[in-house]
């Protein structure tokens, strides 16, 4: 199976801001492609490389895809996943719009996968949009790459022996936000509520914020435990202890960053008395880079 390696490259360079600042990012869509894959349990694995983590579910009767990366990773990740399973990829989840998540969305339409996502996904891939943190546009998806299966609160696949079910978490990291629970096999896959011990992009100006991800990460902590293996939208494959204390950071920004903002100092002001210099020794790196995570939590104070 050939992908088109072009497919979708203005999402490839915004989504390549939302990972980092650094400007080799936005040349990364030019190095040779790669992926490798980490099995979770016997039937879930976990793809990583360039973009957000991929999960996979395996069986006998189908196998689902969990988001895409970027487009010139489709026909690698189609590789990875042959190497694993004789079943060919028939549901593709997308767990939020960005494009770190869904460039692929065209490649695998075209191959004949069904897409699944938030009715709020479909509408911002299907209009086109904006991320205003980065001043950045978007074209609209072809109709190959839109969902053609969409939920507003939940929707349950009950393939391979598991309960497999994409849950909305409103107004989080964006306000098309999907987290996936293999209900059996206690694994979540949580798209990018979770950026497992880094500091995470919140897409504020497409209905995300610091708060609504601090209250999706109480409702899923309040349904797993503490042998649950969770897929984060970046970073390392986490557990309960590690989503807690991903929450209890995102808490301590906003309290740090609500005060002196209270205090009446801009968001320059603010930026510039480092104030979040304890909490960047341990999650300063790999994510957004500490002047950009504090740009973010002003402005959800807003």
């Amino acid at each position: 199976m050939h992908f088109n390696q072009n497919a979708k490259k203005p999402l490839l360079t915004l989504a390549s801001l939302l990972l980092t600042t650094n400007a080799t990012w936005v040349c990364a869509q030019d190095d040779a492609p790669k992926v490798e894959s980490e099995k979770v349990t016997d039937s879930i694995y976990m793809i990583t490389g360039r973009g957000g983590n991929v999960g996979l579910f395996i069986g006998d009767e189908t196998t689902i895809l969990i988001d895409d990366k970027f487009a010139p990773l489709s026909e690698v990740i189609t590789q990875e996943v042959a190497s694993i399973t004789k079943t060919p990829i028939e549901y593709l989840l997308n767990t939020h719009y960005h494009g770190d998540h869904t460039g692929g969305n065209v490649n695998f339409g075209k191959a004949g996968t069904t897409i699944v996502a938030h009715d709020n996904v479909r509408k911002i891939l299907a209009s086109g949009g904006e991320i205003k943190a980065f001043n950045s546009k978007f074209e609209p998806l072809e109709k190959a790459g839109l969902p053609s299966i969409t939920f507003n609160d939940k929707i349950s696949f009950h393939v391979n022996g598991e309960t497999v079910t994409l849950e909305h978490y409103p107004n989080a990291h964006t306000d098309g936000d999907g987290v996936v629970f293999f209900e059996e096999q206690n694994v979540v896959h949580t798209g990018d509520i979770f950026f497992n011990g880094r500091y995470p992009f919140i897409d504020i100006g497409n209905g995300g914020s610091v708060q609504g991800t601090i209250a999706a990460i109480d409702k899923i902590t309040a349904k797993i435990n503490d042998s649950t293996k969770i897929i984060a939208g970046h970073g390392p494959q986490g557990n309960k202890k590690a989503m807690i204390a991903y929450r209890d950071m995102l808490e301590k920004s906003l309290a740090i960053v609500a005060e002196l903002k209270n205090q009446g100092l801009s968001m320059d002001e603010v930026k510039a008395k480092l104030p979040l210099a304890e909490l960047d020794k341990t999650w300063g790196e790999g994510g957004m880079k500490p002047e950009v995570w504090v740009t973010i939590v002003y402005s959800s104070l807003d």
